[in-house]
Order: structure tokens, then sequence, then C-alpha cells
């Protein structure tokens, strides 16, 4: 195939779009960023807009604003009853009654979940719960409680019923469950959560398990025997407390989990498509995108935008359970359409533990045509998404590398998951990765100084999810060592044959406004950007001579 006629320069943008995530709590928002834009209402004005739509921008300027104001206030009534909690707590046994308790006995023994799910295990693991929690201050004492986060007895059942079989999800603050009328109202809502885990052919409790104290070692022999009911039990009070605490900040908490849940959970797939039609309209050869998902793909095939400029790549072991998938858009114009193979990189050669899906490779095909002096170097092109740690990162681009560096020039997307420093060892620091990579004869298009690569993330988890451990006061989800702002995407190329034009790289964190931007000091995702990863851009231009 020939070199394109177009001058040589090649537009990369990468973008992890975030896999579903179901709780749209988990962590902070920014709910309105357009609060932080330099552009006021009344520079609202053009001579192309009419008077309608002028309103109505300012009207969605206005509430966004309002419901911002409304969701920093819960948050921070919140934090307030977290740092007071002793002086105004109510115990479990206030908030899960007894007869509760037997409600749930009641539903596990008719729901004849297993023949080994016994009564005498139901009862003895009631007698537990209520010598060992019922007593407790709902906040200081269970929800805070290390040792219950440790023995995993409220986050591993939250996990596993989250949603059932039929896509329903679990009613309570962690899931994307958000029918009003059922979350404003403590019997109805009761009710619900009885049918919905105890489903006689999709009901969730079946799900549970044994805990198992060689992998949690801070549970008892004497829990693990009685895990499965005791997690059922520790499950509700989990879920009580959440809807009490943030009932407490905010008496239409409901309806503000329903604007979020629409926003990042229902549309989601839609708005990701909507930036993606966005970028390709600005000019890209290459998308590369990490956490994709079915729905997301199908989303991208049914586009006309993307499907008309791109061919959309992913490799053989896309995987529509896990849904966190790396794939390729390539440029129909720019290459030769369906020119493509995906790329089998040595399993022998990869670090232990990649996940399926988490890395795509495509190279174009070698043709006879290539013979020819005036063809350029086939590309090779590859979309990574790393571990939580990135203790992967390199050994895979060093894979990456060696199967297609000497044959192809290399382009390599990634969210490397990689942090400012290593925390004894125990991440991927930035400056490891680049010192790692520079040995390989890549290049890094942020530049050759890691101290001045660019934060990409910016989020902080909440209190309103299973892993309080990792949990920040909302007045410090910018301080805290325990925020992701860490400058994990990046792009490696070939060193040599691709000159990078600096000033053209750039990231993306809001698509509220007409153009793209970059807002320091914002959490993300937000309404109009449902992702917790910057869209990253760059600009190369190929050198054939190479």
């Amino acid at each position: 195939m020939s070199s394109p006629s177009s001058a040589k320069l090649v537009r990369v943008s990468s973008w992890n779009v975030a896999a579903i995530n179901d709780n749209p709590f988990e962590y902070y928002v920014t709910i309105d960023s357009s609060n932080k834009s330099d552009v006021n209402d009344d520079d609202i004005s053009d001579e192309n807009i009419n008077d309608d739509d002028v309103d109505a921008l300012r009207r969605r300027r206005i509430e966004g604003r309002r419901n911002q104001k409304n969701y920093e206030k819960t948050m921070e009534k919140i934090d307030e009853k977290l740092i007071k909690a002793r002086e105004h707590e109510v115990r479990v046994k206030d908030i899960l009654s007894k007869e509760m308790l037997l409600d749930v006995k009641r539903e596990i023994m008719n729901m004849k979940i297993d023949d080994s799910w016994t009564e005498l295990e139901c009862d003895s693991a009631m007698e537990f719960f209520e010598k060992h929690f019922a007593e407790r201050k709902i906040l200081s004492d269970f929800l805070l409680d290390g040792d219950i986060g440790a023995k995993r007895l409220c986050s591993m059942p939250d996990r596993l019923t989250t949603k059932s079989e039929k896509g329903k999800c679990r009613p309570c603050v962690t899931t994307s469950y958000a029918d009003v009328s059922v979350l404003s109202d403590d019997a109805k809502w009761w009710r619900a959560w009885l049918a919905y885990a105890f489903d006689e052919k999709d009901g969730v409790a079946k799900r549970l398990k044994f805990l198992d104290n060689k992998k949690y070692p801070a549970i008892t022999d004497e829990e693990v025997k009685i895990s499965r009911p005791l997690q059922m039990f520790c499950l509700a009070a989990f879920d009580k407390s959440l809807i009490r605490l943030i009932g407490e900040a905010d008496a239409n908490w409901a309806e503000t989990k329903k604007m979020l849940v629409d926003a990042l959970v229902e549309r989601k797939v839609n708005a990701t498509i909507d930036i993606l039609e966005r970028v390709a309209k600005e000019g890209r050869e290459i998308i590369c995108l990490q956490e994709v998902s079915e729905q997301m793909r199908d989303g991208i095939a049914k586009s006309a935008v993307l499907t008309e400029k791109f061919d959309c790549l992913s490799g053989p072991d896309f995987d529509a359970t896990r849904n966190q998938n790396s794939i390729v858009l390539a440029s129909k114009t720019f290459f030769e359409s369906g020119v493509w193979e995906v790329v089998s990189v040595n399993k022998t050669k990869l670090p232990a533990g990649v996940a399926s899906g988490d890395l795509c490779v495509v190279r174009e095909v070698s043709l006879e045509e290539k013979k020819d002096k005036d063809r350029r170097k086939p590309f090779a092109i590859a979309s990574f998404h790393g571990d939580t740690n990135g203790l992967q990162t390199v050994d895979v681009v060093k894979a990456v590398n060696n199967e297609c560096g000497d044959s192809s020039a290399l382009i390599f997307a990634l969210d490397a998951n990689c942090h400012h420093d290593d925390n004894k060892g125990k991440r991927l620091s930035v400056e490891t990765m680049y010192g790692s990579l520079a040995a390989e004869n890549l290049q890094n298009c942020w530049g050759d100084e890691h101290a001045l690569c660019p934060t990409t993330t910016c989020n902080a988890r909440s209190f309103l999810q299973p892993q309080l451990n990792k949990a920040v006061f909302y007045k410090e989800k910018l301080t805290s060592k325990l925020v992701d702002r860490h400058p994990k995407d990046h792009l490696f190329v070939s060193s040599g044959q691709f000159k990078v034009n600096t000033e053209m790289s750039k990231r993306v964190n809001d698509a509220s406004e007409d153009a793209f931007r970059w807002v320091d000091d914002m959490p993300f995702p937000t309404l109009s950007f449902p992702s917790d990863h910057a869209l990253v851009s760059f600009e190369l231009e190929y050198n054939d001579a190479s």
C-alpha cells in the first residue's frame, strides 16, 4: 500500500472509556463542569443561534449549577456525619430489626438455595450477628470497621449481588437501581430488597459462597462456617446504613441518584460514542480505546460517522463477560481498508495475569508491493489496559515491541496504570516506565522527561461504596494521598520513525462546551464526560527515511 498523499501526518487519540460502573456514587463526580468555564452566561450569543436555543442553554447551565451545589452540600453533610459519628449515631439493631433478620432467614429457607444451606447455619449466623453486630453504631463501629472490610463480609456480597442474570440491580445506594418511589420508602425498599435477593428463579443469594480465610485471613474459622447467611445479614445492614446516611444528608438523594444513573450508566455508551464522533470529525488516523464493553463495541458499529471513517479492530480474545477490552480504530483513508492482521503475541513472552481482552495488537498486512523501495514501512498499532498497579505494563510493551518493532513502525497507546511514585515497589512509577522503555528504542509522546508527564486522572472514592478503606472525605477529594491523580495514559512510538508535534499533545476531561478542554482540579467523570480517564491526543509526523 502506498503512503498517504496528505503529507505524513498521523493523529492519534487514546482513551480508557472506563468499564461500566453500576455505582454512580462510588467516585466523587462533577455534576456541572460549566461552573469552571471561563465563559459567562452573558457571553452566550451568536448570530447563528436563535433566542430559544440561547435561553435553553442558559436554563441548562442554571439547572446544572443548582444540581452541583446540591451535590456538594450532600457530600459535605456526609463528611460531617462521619466526622461526628458518635454524637448522633443509631445502632445496627435500630435500622435492621429482629423481624427483618427473621425475614432474611425465612427467605433463605423458602428459596432452598441448595441442600447445604441448613436452618442450623442460618440460626447460628443470626445469633452471631445479634451478638457481635446488632449493638454496634452503624457508622463508627460497622461501616468504618476495618475488620469487617478485611473479612469481606459486606464488600463480597455487595460485589456478587449487584446485578441479576436478567439485568436487574439490587435496590440500594451502591448499584444503578434508581426507582425513586422505592428508595424513598423504607417498607417498599425492604420488600423490594427481599424480592430481588431471593427471587425463585433469579435470586442472587444463591451466588454466595463460604468465605475463605486462606485468602482473607482476618475471618475466623467460626465465621467461615456461617459466612453465607452472615453475608446476607451484613449486606442488609450495610445497604440500610448507607440509605440512612445519605438520607439524613439529602432528603432528595434518590432524585440525585436517578440523575447520576441516567448520565453515567444509562446514557454512558451514547455519551461516549458522541465524544468519539466529535473526535473523528476533528480528524484522526488512529483511535485506541481501553475498557470497551460489548455494548460499546456494538455502539461503535452502529455509528455511521465512525464506521464510515474507521475499521474497528479487536483481538480474538475479546471478552464480552469481563467487558474491559482494548480495541483499535484505524482510518479507512489513511490506511487501505481491510488490510489488517491481528498479531498474536507469544504468550510465553507476556507476564502472567494479562486478562482476556486487555491487549489488542494489529499490523498492516505485508504485501508483495512492499518490496518497492518507495513503499513505507507497515504500521503496527497496539492498545493496552494495564493491571491496577501497572506491574505488567513494561513487560507487555517490551513483548509487543520485540514482536513488531523490527518489521513495523510501532504505535503503542495504553492506560499504563503507572503512578508518580512506586509506593515502595508495590506499583509502577512513571520514572521506572520511562527508563525501562527508553532502552527499547521507544519514545514517549509526552516528552523525554518523566517529571513533566501530565496527570490524566483525578478521582477519589466516596464513603458510599463498600471499600471504605479507600474512601476519602469530600473536602479532601483533591488533596488526600488516596486520590487517583496520576500520569496513567500514554503513547509510545518507535524512536526515529516519528516526530512528535508536542504543541499538539493534549488532554480532555470536559466535553460540556462546543470545544473539548482540560480543566485542572476537577474530579471526573462528569455528566458530560463519562470516564475517569482523560482522552489524550497526539500529532506525529512519520519519517519515511528511517
